[in-house]
């Protein structure tokens, strides 16, 4: 019977170390060759939000953060873009304050937005008759590791098949041109983005970042 007992915590040990190594295997972090590294990224081509009825891209999008440490599972990214149009129409796209939130390890944005006079902020994107605005929300993505040493990048991307919210608002007297006013579940965000690290806020001196 001891030696039953024996075996049997031998085994449960051995469990438990294969599902913490397996744990540990699946949390990926940032890793970086800086102990501060400040971030940048671009789009790769030009990326589209699909608000269903109309869909907006800008000839510019810019992703800036930094991180302290050599390794993170976090990183939170301030997004500007310029040069917006909808149905080949000059529109803005603005902020509002609000950042997104990376977390490596379960592979997921987070859009956070401040509170002004206790209300929440949203993307906001103003077209020719309306308005379409993002909510705080989440989304998932994937990443790859680009090249090696000081000129490793990581390219990373929205999931194209997952869904995100929006809100279709007319401030005028002109009711169409982009879709049923209210909420809808039914936008989509394709394209990807790299993403470089430096070790100088001017970002002139890259160092390699990578996920693992």
């Amino acid at each position: 019977m001891t030696h039953r007992i024996r075996a049997l915590v031998f085994l449960a040990a051995i469990a438990s170390l294969a599902a913490i190594g397996t744990a540990s295997a699946q949390a990926e972090s940032l890793h970086s060759e800086s102990a501060t590294t400040f971030l940048a990224g671009e789009q790769i081509g030009t990326n589209t939000w699909d608000f269903g009825a109309v869909s907006a891209k800008c000839t510019t999008a810019t992703f800036l953060g930094q991180v302290s440490g050599t390794t993170t599972e976090e990183v939170e990214v301030t997004p500007t873009y310029s040069g917006c149009t909808a149905a080949g129409v000059a529109e803005t796209t603005d902020i509002n304050g609000c950042k997104y939130q990376v977390t490596w390890s379960d592979k997921i944005v987070h859009i956070k937005c401040p509170k002004i006079l206790g209300v929440t902020q949203e993307i906001e994107h103003t077209l020719k008759n309306c308005t379409i605005t993002t909510p705080e929300q989440t989304y998932p993505f994937t990443n790859k590791n680009i090249g090696t040493g000081t000129s490793r990048d990581i390219e990373f991307t929205p999931s194209p098949t997952a869904n995100f919210k929006y809100f279709v608002k007319y401030p005028g007297e002109i009711k169409f041109g982009c879709g049923t006013a209210g909420e809808h579940t039914d936008g989509h965000y394709t394209g990807s983005t790299t993403i470089k690290g430096y070790s100088d806020e001017a970002r002139t001196k890259q160092v390699g970042i990578f996920i693992e």
